[in-house]
C-alpha cells in the first residue's frame, strides 16, 4: 500500500432531516372567461367596429345588423304613441270632472299602455340588432364579414379572455387520499423554462372516469405577463408524501 497517495473526503454530520416524495402531472391551460357570440335576431351585418386581436371592454359595441325595418317601426308607433297620449290625458282630465263616460276612459287608458308595450318590444327587438361584447377579452375569431347573413345560434365572434386560466390535469386515483383542496403544487412550462409558479390546488374533481380510473385536478393562475396561452402544456409537481 503506498501511503504517500492522499486522497480527499468530505463528511457530513448525520443527523434527522425531514423527506418529502413528489410526482409529476401533466395538465393543459384552458380559459376561464371565454365567450362564443351569436346574435339573437335574424339580420344582415351592416359593419363590424373591431378586428381580430383587438382588446375590448365588456360593453364595447362589436358590431351591428341591419336595423332599418325596426327603426322605421318605432318611429311610426312614437307618433301614434303621442296621439295616444294625448288623447288619453283628455279623457283623464274629463273623467276627474265627472264628464263622459269610463268606458272611453278605460279605453284611452288601455290603447296608450298597449302602444307603451308594443314601443317597448320594439326597442327591446333593436338592442338586439347592437351586438356587445359580453366580457372584456381579445377577439379571437371573426367567423362572419360585413354584408353577410346570420342567424341565432350562427357563431359570429370569438373573445379570449387571459388574464385568470385554468391548469387542468387527469391524477391516477391513487392519489386521492394525498390530494387536497389548498395544497401548494408547483407549475413549470417546457415552452417557458423560466416561468415557475406555486398555487395552491383551486379544485379536486368529485368523480373518477370510468375509462381511465382518473380524477380532476385544477389549479387557477394569473397570467400576469400574457404569455401563457390556452391548450400550452404545463407540468404540475404534487407533494405526495413527507416524512421526519
Amino acid at each position: 500500500v503506498d501511503n504517500s497517495i492522499k486522497i480527499k473526503v468530505k463528511t457530513t454530520e448525520t443527523k434527522v432531516e425531514n423527506f418529502s416524495h413528489y410526482f409529476d402531472a401533466t395538465g393543459d391551460i384552458e380559459t376561464i372567461d371565454e365567450a362564443y357570440i351569436s346574435p339573437e335576431i335574424n339580420g344582415q351585418i351592416t359593419s363590424i367596429k373591431v378586428k381580430e386581436g383587438d382588446w375590448v371592454k365588456k360593453g364595447q359595441l362589436l358590431a351591428k345588423l341591419n336595423s332599418d325595418v325596426i327603426e322605421s317601426n318605432i318611429a311610426q308607433l312614437k307618433t301614434q304613441l303621442e296621439l295616444a297620449e294625448t288623447m288619453f290625458n283628455k279623457q283623464k282630465e274629463l273623467w276627474s270632472k265627472q264628464i263622459g263616460s269610463e268606458r272611453q276612459f278605460l279605453e284611452s287608458k288601455a290603447n296608450y299602455e298597449s302602444l307603451q308595450n308594443q314601443l317597448k318590444t320594439l326597442n327591446a327587438q333593436y338592442d338586439m340588432t347592437v351586438i356587445k361584447a359580453p366580457i372584456s377579452g381579445y377577439v379571437e375569431v371573426i367567423a362572419q364579414k360585413e354584408g353577410e347573413f346570420v342567424t341565432p345560434g350562427m357563431q359570429f365572434m370569438q373573445i379570449v379572455n387571459l388574464d385568470e386560466l385554468y391548469i387542468s390535469a387527469k391524477i391516477s386515483e391513487t392519489y386521492l387520499p394525498v390530494i387536497k383542496t389548498g395544497e401548494m403544487v408547483e407549475i413549470t412550462f417546457s415552452s417557458f423554462p423560466d416561468i415557475i409558479l406555486n398555487e395552491p390546488v383551486y379544485r379536486v374533481g368529485n368523480v373518477i372516469n370510468n375509462s381511465n380510473r382518473t380524477f380532476l385536478l385544477q389549479v387557477k393562475v394569473k397570467n400576469k405577463n400574457g404569455m401563457l396561452k390556452p391548450n400550452l402544456l404545463a407540468n404540475i409537481r404534487i407533494n405526495d408524501y413527507n416524512s421526519e
